[in-house]
């Protein structure tokens, strides 16, 4: 039986530390670019702004480049709609660099004193785009449709995957689970201790929607020496990652979560200090292969069965229909990138864009 944690297909991070910029959801996207490029807390950020096809994406990866070149580490944010395209590149915790258009529009905070524009419109041909007016209007219009299509099936979805946790909590031993998890952590942790009186949680995703359907990233993999792999069973390893969150949170291990587009649910878990991460996934089943039956009370398992069946096929259908619907959206979209690219003046951007590459290398190496 599919649950919400199935039908992903995985992207290489190409060994790159990647997660998305933020993600399509029930509510509209919803982005994290105030937690990933904080100008309170980060020495500079710099804002580009411009349409779809101006270079941006291709920026930041010549930037993240330079970066790594030079023995800086980089986190990758993909676009939460186009895995292809990036949203945002962290430089040695220290810099971010990100796509400040709408839908996820970003203003400077801090105008000069923590933050930049680069501003790549200058290089594109007013009369061009003037000239394609109406079929850039078109495209938007039919954009704009197909992500509120899209968006109406996952708020049906995210009603029936509610319905759905709320019978799967009723099915699991949650005191079993909390005890398996004081078990895990103790054994793996050894001589570690933990890292305070009460464990941080932190969330990523690292699952999308969009116009490629539905993606992940393996990066959490690349985070991690051990690994366990979840079995789940009817859709109840949300409740074990609920579960595990309050366990590390009152030892004391800090946490790093991996959200789905879905009513925020948790996909995986990562603990930095014991160097752990915990993934759902058949596929990956090991050694270190958690079964979700062992945690499942049988009567009430018994009595709703068929109802989570139905439940969850009907919510793997209307994710597929968003997805669908994305696909639609992303052909309009890619349309008017080929607009934009047709009017753009990329060697005068280059030029412009090599002294802002040279600046960040710069504040990067002081």
């Amino acid at each position: 039986m599919k649950t919400i944690f199935d039908g992903y297909r995985t992207i290489s991070a190409g060994g790159r530390v990647t997660y998305f910029a933020g993600s399509n959801t029930e509510t509209g996207f919803r982005g994290l670019y105030d937690d990933i490029a904080e100008e309170d807390r980060m020495e500079r950020v710099y804002i580009i702004k411009g349409g779809s096809g101006t270079g941006k994406s291709t920026l930041m990866r010549k930037i993240a480049d330079d970066a790594e070149r030079q023995g800086f580490g980089c986190t990758y944010y993909l676009c939460g709609s186009d895995p292809d395209s990036l949203d945002a590149v962290v430089l040695d915790n220290r810099i971010a660099v990100l796509d400040g258009t709408p839908p996820h529009a970003r203003e400077m905070k801090y105008p000069g004193a923590a933050s930049e524009l680069i501003d790549v419109t200058r290089f594109w041909d007013k009369d061009v785009l003037t000239e394609k007016r109406e079929s850039i209007r078109t495209l938007c219009t039919g954009k704009q449709q197909a992500f509120g299509t899209a968006y109406r099936y996952l708020k049906a979805a995210a009603l029936l995957e509610r319905e759905t946790y709320e019978i799967t909590r009723q099915m699991v031993d949650t005191d079993k689970i909390s005890g398996f998890c004081r078990r895990m952590l103790t054994k793996a942790g050894k001589q570690i201790p933990p890292n305070g009186p009460k464990g941080k949680v932190q969330s990523v995703y690292t699952h999308g929607i969009g116009m490629q359907g539905m993606v992940c990233t393996d990066a959490f993999f690349l985070l991690t020496q051990n690994h366990y792999f979840i079995e789940d069973a009817y859709g109840t390893a949300g409740c074990f990652f609920d579960c595990l969150t309050e366990v590390c949170r009152d030892v004391g291990y800090d946490v790093l979560q991996a959200r789905l587009p879905l009513n925020d649910r948790i996909a995986a878990a990562v603990i930095p200090a014991l160097s752990l991460s915990l993934t759902v996934g058949g596929e990956y089943a090991s050694d270190k292969t958690i079964h979700m039956t062992r945690f499942l009370k049988k009567e009430p398992l018994d009595k709703q069965k068929g109802k989570l069946r139905l439940a969850n096929k009907c919510m793997t259908s209307l994710l597929s229909d968003s997805a669908e619907s994305f696909g639609e959206a992303g052909k309009a979209h890619f349309a008017l990138e080929k607009i934009y690219v047709s009017a753009m003046d990329f060697t005068a951007m280059n030029r412009y864009t090599d002294t802002v590459r040279e600046d960040i290398l710069k504040r990067l190496n002081v």
